[in-house]
């Protein structure tokens, strides 16, 4: 099963607030660390997933310090676990029941 592209796609339109507007321009808020959240957590909840594949979903979203930084949090919330096995990270499902 993928992510749902839909899903994402709406959690990244209610993140975004407009900063200013004129004529020739639309400056937008970058998004919280909230939102990003809940944009990995999307991504990880159909797919186990390596950094460096998360990173590739994430271009454009936010960097990848910011992404490593809001995966350790996730990870320290226990929403997230890594497998050293699979290199690979995921949705805790011991949290998710």
């Amino acid at each position: 099963m993928s992510e749902d592209p839909k899903k994402i796609k709406e959690i990244i339109d209610k993140g975004l607030q407009k900063f200013y507007e004129d004529k020739e321009v639309e400056v937008y808020v970058g998004l919280s660390d909230d939102t990003i959240k809940k944009i990995i957590l999307e991504y990880l909840r159909y797919n186990e997933m390596s950094f460096s594949a998360l990173i590739r979903k994430l271009a454009g979203i936010t960097g990848k310090d910011r992404a490593r930084k809001l995966l350790g949090e996730l990870i320290d919330e226990n929403k997230v676990v890594y497998d050293p096995e699979t290199n690979k990270y995921k949705i805790n499902d011991i949290e998710s029941e």
